[in-house]
């Protein structure tokens, strides 16, 4: 009971943190909570990859400063005019990509091909999507932001109610043993459920959009969603771990929080930008 009571407390306060920064937070809040997001999942990456922050301290910071500079990249276009938007972020990230392998000669790593690669992923797998979720907030507005988040949170609670009451065919045992295909499908009519109610409650957040550009969008979420937990799994399966980290009580680390944001955003916006595309 105690346990489930902080599980609960835990999920509220990510849950609040993640609401108010997008609707009250103005231009600030979001981006920073997605750069906070992304340090946090670097350096959990980082350990699961073998090489913790306290392991390689030096290089643990270049890598959390290269995804802090690509996440923030944003937010910086857009308190800076054109020129200095592109050429301050860029210049960052250049500094600390050419930085990394310059560092690693002076490391005494026994496999350091292996360790400049799990810095390159955690920058790529972390940061890359989070920077593109500040980006869809700027130009895609809050309403669209909040709504991945809510489908992305529907998903799960539809996947695990619909999974307990009925799963019975095994979706991906090699990696997610719980995981139904009853569950998936209950996971899309959660994820299509919210993108369609969206539309119907507030449908001035959602102007151009169609309820079936929607509902495609929802459909989407939930299959990359399931995409996101599953590679999640992978990466700690191999790592021997059942949490990426401890930061948050019951719930294990942030990565165990935004594994599913990770492959949503990007999926999320390809989508968007081939129905602007084709319409």
């Amino acid at each position: 009971m105690k346990k489930l009571v902080v599980r609960a407390l835990s999920g509220a306060v990510y849950v609040a943190l993640v609401v108010c920064s997008v609707l009250f937070g103005g231009e600030w809040a979001f981006p920073i909570l997605c750069a906070v997001f992304a340090a946090l999942g670097i350096i959990e990456f980082l350990r699961l990859a073998g090489y913790g922050f306290f392991r390689c301290p030096a290089m643990a910071v270049i890598d959390v400063l290269t995804g802090l500079s690509v996440t923030l990249w944003p937010l910086l276009a857009s308190v800076l005019n054109f020129t200095w938007a592109i050429i301050v972020p860029g210049a960052l990230v250049v500094f600390f990509i050419l930085l990394r392998p310059v560092a690693q000669l002076y490391s005494r790593e026994e496999n350091p091909v292996r360790h400049i690669a799990s810095s390159i992923m955690s920058v790529v797998y972390v940061a890359g999507p989070l920077a593109m979720a500040s980006m869809a907030y700027y130009y895609g507005g809050a309403a669209f932001i909040l709504l991945l988040f809510v489908m992305i949170w529907l998903n799960d609670t539809g996947a695990f109610l619909v999974g307990s009451a009925i799963g019975r065919h095994r979706l991906f045992p090699r990696l997610s043993p719980k995981k139904s295909w009853e569950g998936f499908v209950g996971g899309i009519v959660f994820c299509v459920a919210a993108a369609v109610g969206a539309y119907f409650l507030f449908p001035a957040s959602f102007q151009g959009q169609t309820v079936w550009t929607l509902a495609l969008l929802g459909l989407v979420t939930c299959v990359a969603a399931t995409w996101g937990d599953l590679f999640e799994s992978m990466i700690k399966r191999t790592a021997g771990v059942k949490d990426s980290g401890n930061i948050m009580p019951g719930h294990g680390g942030i990565l165990d929080r935004i594994d599913s944001l990770l492959f949503v955003v990007p999926f999320a916006i390809l989508i968007e930008f081939v129905i602007v595309c084709f319409s």
